[in-house]
């Protein structure tokens, strides 16, 4: 039980992790992910990894999602992680590893595998719900 709380204090930063398909939404579903990030948490560090912006750069409908994230990217509202790992749900579990002991780790991401896979290290997810907003389902207690 105390490392359970010792895991999650109130002063740790929240971090959001950003998967490539959430960064599609926008675009597909019209749901401003930014607005409903800030309604759904109060203090939190958007991330995304340089293999998502790689991995969308080469995509050829990723054109206005690499414009919208460089724009992000350069207000400072988006920072990068650069990684070895070329695989990015393999990045994200790696860092969630790593770093969880850190820092507050959400992530956000509609990739079920993914999902299957954080829910053994019981980090919460932000999911698309009814393509009209965002929600937090929570995995273990995360101060939002």
């Amino acid at each position: 039980m105390e490392t359970l709380f010792k895991r999650h204090k109130k002063n740790k930063e929240t971090i959001v992790i950003l998967d490539t398909n959430f960064l599609y939404f926008p675009f597909e579903v019209k749901v401003d992910i930014f607005e409903e990030f800030n309604r759904v948490l109060n203090k939190f560090k958007l991330v995304v990894f340089d293999k998502v912006i790689d991995e969308i750069k080469n995509n050829a409908k990723g054109k206005a999602v690499h414009l919208l994230l460089n724009k992000k990217i350069d207000k400072n509202e988006i920072s990068v992680i650069p990684t070895k790992i070329n695989y990015i749900d393999d990045a994200i579990i790696d860092f969630v590893k790593n770093n969880y002991d850190d820092f507050n780790i959400i992530v956000a991401t509609q990739d079920m595998a993914l999902k299957k896979r954080l829910s053994e290290y019981k980090v919460s997810i932000i999911i698309l719900r009814k393509k009209k907003y965002l929600e937090l389902v929570q995995r273990a207690s995360v101060d939002v």
